[in-house]
């Protein structure tokens, strides 16, 4: 039973610091992997586990190669059980890029270097509003997810990324193709997502908020 008192907060993610000499170094080893912030720089971060689908980005990926479109490029970092499988199927492309786990620099970097925010989920992946989605927003990424339900409504609402079915790699290549042929529309998304982070889940916004929230009922109780 939700009373007068109660309030609801998001979890707040940190603002994207400027850059330093650290975060240079770790720009740099990223460039060396083969990261090219030349083409449409599409970023996954995480982990590579059961609820997440790189499959289908790989599928996509491939078909661009095919295609002969070098616009996109595919960045995957992160490591887990299906790490090999993964890494075995990207062998032969040359959109895709694998970091392995990056450090707080590097992922810092690879924040600055990336164009969109990849939030890549299974068919029926129990994620809702996964922590991903902030953290791409943070870097005023658009996100690209393939989850349904409130994922989708709220990137809808907030005009901040495009959605494209779970398993649906042509969806995926065609959201890709736009961004990277539509520049101002990429940069709108980019803004928007900007603003709604800004606005509603940065930490110091977010935590501010919730002190104000208790202090004012703290002294109503009092």
């Amino acid at each position: 039973e939700c009373r007068e008192s109660d309030g609801v907060f998001p979890i707040g993610y940190p603002e994207l610091p400027p850059a330093g000499e650290r975060e240079a170094a770790g720009r740099e080893r990223l460039l060396r992997m083969g990261v090219d912030p030349s083409r449409l720089v599409c970023w996954f971060l995480g982990s590579f586990g059961d609820t997440y689908d790189l499959d289908t980005a790989i599928h996509a990926a491939r078909a661009l190669q095919r295609s002969g479109d070098v616009r996109a490029q595919f960045v995957f970092s992160g490591d887990g059980e299906k790490n090999r499988k993964w890494r075995d199927a990207a062998a032969d492309l040359h959109n895709v890029v694998f970091t392995g786990w990056l450090n707080e620099e590097e992922i810092r970097a690879a924040m600055r270097l990336a164009h969109v925010g990849l939030a890549a989920y299974r068919p029926g992946a129990p994620q809702g509003l996964p922590n991903k989605f902030f953290e791409y927003l943070a870097a005023g990424l658009p996100v690209v997810s393939s989850l349904e339900g409130e994922g989708r409504r709220f990137l809808e609402e907030n005009r901040c990324g495009l959605s494209y079915t779970a398993g649906d790699s042509a969806a995926l290549q065609a959201i890709l193709q736009r961004l990277a042929a539509d520049a101002p529309h990429r940069e709108a998304l980019s803004a928007q997502s900007k603003r709604t982070f800004s606005s509603g889940y940065c930490a110091t916004v977010v935590y501010g908020r919730l002190g104000e929230h208790l202090e004012r009922w703290d002294r109503r109780a009092g």
